[in-house]
């Protein structure tokens, strides 16, 4: 939804390609209840932002979760990654 509401043809197309959900269910084992409680949280205030018109505040929101998921990807063991570490 947020795809469509940007309007953006270059992002529509782009995103499907990252793979986004194949990442999160590969790392799913390797989260916290919590870290996963923390996304829910992130989508929440991206959400209410959006909703109440307010682009710096939702731009802020998607920043802070993909900072705080990019640290945790980047924190997880090698194993996590199977594909990316097996020859």
């Amino acid at each position: 939804l947020l795809i469509a509401i940007a309007g953006n043809s270059q992002l529509a197309s782009l995103f499907p390609t990252m793979r986004v959900h194949l990442l999160r269910l590969q790392t799913q084992s390797y989260r916290s209840s919590d870290a996963r409680n923390s996304d829910v949280d992130d989508f929440a205030a991206v959400a209410r932002a959006v909703l109440a018109g307010d682009v710096a505040a939702a731009e802020r929101a998607s920043a802070a979760h993909d900072k705080r998921v990019l640290k945790a990807l980047l924190e997880m063991p090698e194993e996590a990654f199977p594909l990316a570490t097996s020859k």
